[in-house]
């Protein structure tokens, strides 16, 4: 799987990532007793030709990256700085939900 292990939801699920200008990829494995160490999903979203023609500040540097994750909701949150835009992933299978307006 790529990238490395981001965030554990207890007796859940553990989610890991590898984000570069182009592609979002998110994979998770279930650490629940009853299915351990299971691939739930491994997705690729396409990140917006704005992210490469715009100059986009990708990974953890500066405010860059991951912002938010909520085991509740099941969603993940990624923030880019330079055009202020979270983009919204739902945990449960990997998939892109939303983008905020700039």
């Amino acid at each position: 799987l790529p990238g490395s292990a981001t965030m554990a939801f207890v007796g859940d699920k553990l989610i890991g990532q590898s984000v570069n200008q182009t592609d979002v990829l998110l994979w998770a494995i279930s650490i629940k007793a009853s299915d351990m160490g299971r691939l739930l999903y491994s997705t690729d979203w396409k990140a917006p030709a704005e992210w490469v023609q715009g100059n986009i500040t990708i990974g953890g540097i500066g405010q860059s990256g991951w912002c938010a994750w909520s085991p509740e909701s099941q969603v993940g949150v990624y923030f880019t700085k330079e055009n202020r835009v979270n983009y919204g992933f739902n945990t449960n299978n990997g998939q892109y939900l939303y983008s905020t307006n700039t």
